[in-house]
């Protein structure tokens, strides 16, 4: 799994690079680098900090350092690079087309007046019914679990005499 994730650093930095080029950017070498580091690195220090919570702990779940110190050699040694060799080809490839053209001219959408235009308040309504149910269901079994500890309490209360 942990192979998985260092290899697919090729194809993040690929379909990165050909998501940013359809967006007509141009820094290239940022947009890899933010690819490489950014949601990796979240990822790891988080993993880290709850990590040194349970080795302070002195539990024997934590993951010893000399682990933490081949993930970080694997991030930086495979990962990265990977990241970078798939953006190289992802820029290399022309960009991705729009499959539609677009026109810069404003038009009025038109009118549909038969229409009825008050739907959404029948949706809001019917999801509404459903949780004031709810609502009133929980209150009603609430009341009877109350009613149902007090004589519960009165029995034992009666039967210690």
């Amino acid at each position: 799994m942990l192979l998985l994730w260092v290899f697919m650093g090729l194809f993040a930095g690929y379909s990165s690079a050909r998501l940013y080029k359809l967006f007509r950017g141009t820094e290239w070498k940022k947009v890899t680098l933010k690819t490489a580091f950014m949601f990796p690195a979240t990822v790891f220090a988080i993993f880290f900090v709850l990590n040194a919570l349970i080795w302070g702990q002195k539990s024997s779940g934590a993951v010893p350092f000399g682990t933490m110190f081949a993930l970080v050699l694997l991030w930086c040694g495979i990962s990265v690079p990977l990241v970078y060799v798939g953006s190289y080809f992802g820029f290399k490839k022309p960009a991705i087309e729009d499959p539609v053209k677009t026109s810069k001219i404003p038009r009025q959408i038109p009118e549909q007046a038969c229409e009825d235009y008050l739907w959404w308040w029948r949706s809001y309504l019917t999801s509404g019914s459903s949780a004031l149910y709810l609502c009133i269901l929980c209150a009603h079994w609430y009341n009877w679990f109350l009613c149902l500890l007090l004589v519960h309490k009165a029995h034992v209360l009666i039967s210690e005499d």
